[in-house]
């Protein structure tokens, strides 16, 4: 790997075509800091063996993700937060517990499969 570095992006909201790493060679080095970025760069990867529109996505992804690790202007609202960025926020393990893999709640103990929630 190369070491390079990418000028910031225009916009902090938004990443150009011409703008930041491209391949994922670039990425792998711009992500470096974050190796569970990489990480999950080559997982999606993996994911998106065969299918160019899913390897695509992965690598607009990482792409974003790197502008959210990288960005001024993002990096500096982040350290202008006074508790952090979720100082009281729940771990999104706990929030999808309840939830399979297709987003759906999952039952209750004790209730049937199908049963409607009680509220």
């Amino acid at each position: 790997m190369r070491a390079r570095e990418w000028p910031p992006t225009r916009s902090p909201y938004r990443i150009e075509p011409d703008e930041g790493p491209q391949t994922v060679e670039d990425l792998e080095v711009a992500l470096a800091p974050w190796p569970d970025d990489v990480a999950e760069l080559h997982a999606g990867l993996e994911r998106a063996a065969g299918d160019e529109e899913r390897r695509s996505q992965t690598i607009g992804t990482a792409r974003r993700t790197w502008v959210l690790r990288t960005h001024p202007v993002i990096q500096q609202m982040l350290a202008d937060l006074p508790d952090g960025p979720l100082p009281d926020g729940i771990p999104a393990d706990v929030v999808w517990a309840e939830y399979d893999e297709n987003f759906e709640l999952r039952p209750a103990p004790g209730q049937a499969e199908g049963e409607e929630p009680g509220r």
